[in-house]
């Protein structure tokens, strides 16, 4: 029969123990590593100074700032691209620019334009933006037949809008992409009859 020697089994004992001290020492500084390692960071868009509604993005001072969460904000450590496409409402300064925001540049070879100008309360409070598209109704009261409202032009596109989301001015004053058989429904509804635009929601 074999015997073992009683130092062979607290050498053992000892062995196990500074395995699982070097085994406890390495998990802890793996997690010190992970908890201490920096976020994972991306470049957004934002504001450093006012920028009013319809503003083209290469005209204006912008930032970049490292976010770790970048999900639903302009990515990018410049304009680039981007320096014609214009913003749908008034930024505040350090305000981070959002896709929602966003219009593409407007092709100036592609159509008409033609003048607009009305009370806020017929042009969604001046809540308007360059590269909107809106509908026009046109209310007609002739005298003697009933009052009636028709819709003369469909999907028209903003070209140019000087109202911003805070102003209440008087007029709400626009520039219209039109063809000519709509440019002529609303030469003649602007004379006979009280329009309303209708802003379609954005794509």
């Amino acid at each position: 029969m074999t015997l073992l020697d009683p130092r062979q089994w607290h050498l053992s004992s000892v062995d196990r123990r500074t395995l699982l001290g070097v085994a406890l020492a390495a998990a802890a500084a793996i997690l010190v590593v992970v908890v201490t390692r920096p976020p994972e960071t991306s470049p957004v868009l934002y504001a450093q100074e006012p920028v009013p509604a319809g503003a083209a993005l290469g005209s204006v001072d912008l930032g970049v700032r490292m976010v770790s969460d970048p999900e639903g904000l302009v990515l990018g450590d410049s304009v680039g691209e981007l320096s014609e496409w214009t913003v749908a409402v008034a930024l505040s300064e350090g305000e981070p620019l959002t896709p929602s925001v966003l219009r593409p540049p407007t092709d100036t070879a592609r159509g008409n334009e033609m003048a607009l100008s009305l009370p806020p309360s017929h042009a969604v409070q001046g809540l308007i933006a360059v590269g909107d598209t809106v509908d026009v109704f046109a209310t007609f009261d002739d005298p003697g037949q009933p009052a009636r409202t028709d819709l003369i032009a469909s999907g028209v596109e903003i070209v140019s809008a000087s109202s911003r989301p805070s102003d209440r001015s008087s007029t709400v004053d626009l520039v219209l992409r039109v063809d000519d058989e709509t440019a002529a429904a609303l030469a003649h509804a602007m004379r006979t009859a009280e329009l309303d635009l209708v802003r379609r929601p954005a794509p």
